[in-house]
């Protein structure tokens, strides 16, 4: 049986301070960290019958007097990126993503794909670390959050799952740096 398909409706489009709608730009950061879907197009520009980027009058606001060097933060976050072996990683497992979706044909031999499965599964073992918490990082619960929460086994689990999440995380390590960079 053949699938149906899908359909993606927008009922509204969303307009940026600036009067720009987000279509097919998006917002664009500062700092750009690289993804495990780098190389892969997903997006709604990748669509189609996207929509078009368009734009309505912009609303009044005031630039931020104070702002960072953007420059600065962006150099320096790309020394911590490039020196960082989670990143690292992870660039090499977005190919890897990109390569697997690109192959579309499997070899029906069944010592030929066995062969495969398990040449994938030792590749894998290589992004094993992206598992494990980030060294020299400790994430905690605040005291006043673990005073409420603690008689409360089941959100106590949750919070602590959630913890434990986060010190895998090198996105949140690296804009924990960038915050820390800017005090």
């Amino acid at each position: 049986m053949q699938p149906l398909g899908s359909i993606k409706v927008t009922i509204q489009k969303f307009y940026r301070i600036n009067g720009g709608s987000t279509q097919l730009r998006g917002v664009v950061p500062e700092v750009k960290l690289p993804g495990y879907y780098s190389f892969d197009e997903q997006g709604e520009k990748d669509l189609d019958y996207p929509m078009e980027w368009d734009s309505v009058p912009a609303q009044h606001y005031s630039i931020w007097k104070k702002a960072p060097d953007y420059s600065k933060i962006e150099k320096n976050s790309q020394a911590r990126v490039a020196a960082n072996a989670s990143f690292a990683l992870i660039s090499q497992k977005s190919s890897q993503l990109k390569r697997e979706k690109d192959a579309t044909v499997e070899s029906l031999y069944l010592p030929d794909y066995q062969a495969s499965q398990t040449a994938l599964i030792e590749e894998n073992k290589k992004f094993k670390p992206l598992e494990e918490p980030i060294k020299g990082w400790t994430i905690t619960m605040l005291a006043v959050d673990k005073t409420v929460i603690q008689s409360d086994t089941s959100r106590m689990a949750r919070k602590n799952d959630f913890l434990e999440r986060i010190s895998k995380d090198p996105y949140i390590y690296e804009a924990g740096n960038i915050i820390k960079e800017e005090k």
